[in-house]
C-alpha cells in the first residue's frame, strides 16, 4: 500500500469512529458518570463505615433520649452501626469542642443547644470554639418543651403561690438548671432582675442529674424538659407548676403555662445536629436527606410528639440560615441579661 492509499484508509477510519453513535454515547457516559463521581464528592459510597453521634451531656437528658432514637433509625437506612457517645460537661461546651476539632469526613455528628452554640459562646470570652464558623449544618431535630417544677416539700401548688414564698423569704430559696449559661438560667435570671426576686441558682451538668437534684431535695425548684418529668411527676416525686411555652401543649392541656400564671417566661428550645466545619456538600446532603427522613417517619413524629417535642424538618441551607438567625436572637438576650462568665 503505497502512502496516500494509507492516509486515506486512515481517514475513512477516524470519520467512521467519529460517527459512530455508540462511541459517542459511551464516550458522553464516561464523562458524566466522572462528572458525578467528581461532584458528590465521595458521597456515593458514605458511609463506609461507623458514625459517631457525641451527645454533649450526661446520659439519660432529655437530649440524649432522642438522639439514640434518631440513630436507631437512622442506622437503619445508612445500614452502618452509629455510636452515641455522651461528653458532658461545662453547658454542652466540652463535647461541642472535641466535635469541632474531628476530621470534617461526615463521620462525627453532635447534638447541638441553645445552650451550646446560640449561648455560651456568646457568654464566655474564651469559648473553645465559634458557633457559627466552626461547624456545619447537618440538620434540626425541632423545639424543647420545658416547665417550671418544685420538690414536694414546697407549699406551692401554682406558680403564683411559688413567687409569693420566693418574695416572702429572699435567698431562701434556690432553682437548679442543668447548667452555668444556660437558656434557662438565663431566661431565669433576667426575670428575676425584671421582678426585684432573690433566688439562688444551683447548676447541674445535664438535665438528668439536675432531675434527680430536685426529686432528692437538693434545689427547691428546677426547670426542666417536660419529656423527662412524666414518671416523676406521676410517683409524687416532683410537682410541675407551669409550662414555659406561649400556649398549652395539645397532649397537656390541663397544664397551665407560666405566662398564664404571671411568669412570662419563653423556655422553649431549638436543638439540631452539626458537624465540623467543612463537611463535603455532597455528604451533608445526604445526611440532611437522611435525617429528613427519619424525621418524616409516622413514629418518629409521634415519638417526637409525646416526648414534648415539635419537630422541624429543614434542608441545609435553611437550616444555617436559622442557626444564623437564633444566634443573633440569642445574643440580644445576653447582651440584655446580667449572667457574666468569665
Amino acid at each position: 500500500m503505497t502512502h496516500r492509499a494509507f492516509m486515506e484508509a486512515r481517514r475513512r477510519v477516524v470519520r467512521g469512529l467519529a460517527l459512530a453513535p455508540w462511541m459517542t454515547g459511551a464516550i458522553a457516559g464516561s464523562l458524566a458518570a466522572g462528572s458525578a463521581r467528581a461532584s458528590t464528592g465521595g458521597a456515593g459510597n458514605f458511609p463506609s463505615h461507623p458514625l459517631t453521634f457525641i451527645v454533649p451531656w450526661a446520659a439519660g437528658g432529655g437530649g440524649d433520649i432522642v438522639v439514640r432514637m434518631l440513630t436507631s433509625k437512622l442506622s437503619d437506612r445508612v445500614r452502618q452501626p452509629i455510636v452515641v457517645e455522651n461528653r458532658g460537661g461545662a453547658t454542652g461546651t466540652i463535647g461541642s469542642a472535641q466535635a469541632a476539632r474531628s476530621k470534617p469526613d461526615g463521620y462525627t455528628v453532635v447534638y447541638a443547644t441553645a445552650d451550646s452554640h446560640f449561648i455560651f459562646p456568646q457568654l464566655y470570652k474564651q469559648s473553645p470554639y465559634d458557633a457559627l464558623r466552626d461547624f456545619s449544618p447537618v440538620a434540626p431535630i425541632g423545639y424543647f418543651q420545658f416547665g417550671l417544677a418544685v420538690h414536694p416539700s414546697i407549699p406551692a401548688r401554682n406558680a403564683q403561690e411559688f413567687l409569693a414564698l420566693v418574695r416572702k423569704s429572699p435567698r431562701k430559696y434556690t432553682y437548679g438548671t442543668w447548667g452555668i449559661g444556660s437558656t434557662a438560667q438565663l431566661v431565669m435570671e433576667n426575670f428575676k432582675a425584671e421582678n426585684g426576686l432573690e433566688i439562688l441558682h444551683v447548676p447541674y451538668q445535664g438535665t438528668a442529674p439536675e432531675l434527680l437534684g430536685l426529686a432528692s431535695g437538693q434545689v427547691d425548684a428546677a426547670i426542666l424538659p417536660m419529656q423527662i418529668t412524666d414518671g416523676y411527676v406521676k410517683e409524687g416525686k416532683i410537682r410541675m407548676l407551669g409550662l414555659g411555652s406561649p400556649e398549652r401543649y395539645a397532649t397537656l392541656p390541663d397544664l397551665p403555662t407560666l405566662k398564664e400564671q404571671g411568669m412570662d417566661l419563653d423556655l422553649r428550645s431549638a436543638v439540631g445536629l452539626l458537624g465540623p466545619a467543612n463537611i463535603p456538600a455532597p455528604i451533608l446532603a445526604r445526611l440532611n436527606d437522611e435525617l429528613g427522613n427519619v424525621m418524616r417517619d409516622a413514629t418518629v413524629q409521634e415519638n417526637l410528639r409525646t416526648q414534648y417535642i415539635v419537630p422541624q424538618i429543614m434542608k441545609t441551607e435553611e437550616y444555617r440560615a436559622f442557626l444564623q438567625s437564633e444566634y443573633q436572637r440569642w445574643g440580644g438576650i445576653v447582651r440584655n441579661s446580667r449572667v457574666q462568665i468569665e
